[in-house]
């Protein structure tokens, strides 16, 4: 496959959305009830006889099992490949989460089952300090996450995890919406077209499908260990 260079631009703002050209990029969305995924990747000119992409990011998130200000999801996974790391492909893959579920009435959050590692956790109070998100509330005005019941507020209760980050604590307390996604919509609505462009043009496009799954997972189980190296 041809060796492909993503190039992304970001302004000085901590997590300002990024512009990219979608040419030969496109995103796979993977959605239940309870998960999403978002798979993004990019095509070589010999895609037609290989039927095969290179997967250069992903992030997938889930419900929270508690209410934690309702309804959340929180970020499960997330990872971009060594040839694409410090392009910004990371920030736009969080971008891609806070429109989803902000276009659907829902908060994001860290994980709170398995905790969050160290880079990922860093990435947490960058958001908090970042005018354009907001911490969202109950119905009673709570906005930081209950662990122990120590509010009468059902609806900020949340699991606190079953393994922590390098600080710790989960990475952060607080559901989170993005005021605006004036960049970020153009270009999810762009690259979910442009996978079913490529999807269409091939004969078998589950085996296609499956591959960038596969891609996508073991991608994030290599960067997950050596995370702790």
């Amino acid at each position: 496959m041809n060796k492909y260079k993503i190039k992304i631009v970001e302004s000085k703002q901590i997590l300002n959305e990024a512009s990219f050209s979608t040419a030969g990029i496109g995103m796979k969305v993977i959605e239940t009830d309870e998960n999403v995924q978002f798979i993004i990747y990019h095509v070589g000119k010999d895609f037609l006889n290989t039927e095969r992409a290179t997967v250069a990011g992903s992030i997938g998130m889930n419900r929270t099992d508690k209410p934690c200000m309702p309804d959340t999801f929180e970020v499960n996974s997330i990872y971009t490949a060594p040839h694409v790391r410090s392009s910004g492909l990371g920030s736009f893959l969080y971008a891609v989460a806070f429109y989803y579920t902000g276009i659907n009435g829902d908060g994001l959050t860290s994980d709170h089952r398995a905790g969050t590692k160290l880079i990922a956790s860093n990435k947490w109070k960058n958001i908090a300090k970042d005018p354009d998100y907001v911490e969202r509330a109950t119905d009673r005005g709570n906005t930081k996450f209950d662990y122990d019941g120590s509010t009468p507020d059902p609806n900020d209760d949340c699991d606190n995890g079953s393994g922590f980050d390098d600080d710790g604590v989960v990475a952060t307390d607080h559901s989170y919406n993005r005021k605006s996604f004036k960049k970020t919509e153009p270009l999810y609505l762009a690259l979910r077209k442009k996978h079913k462009k490529y999807e269409g043009m091939l004969k078998n496009n589950i085996g296609f499908n499956d591959d960038l799954e596969a891609q996508a997972g073991q991608g994030f189980n290599d960067a997950y260990d050596k995370a702790d190296e």
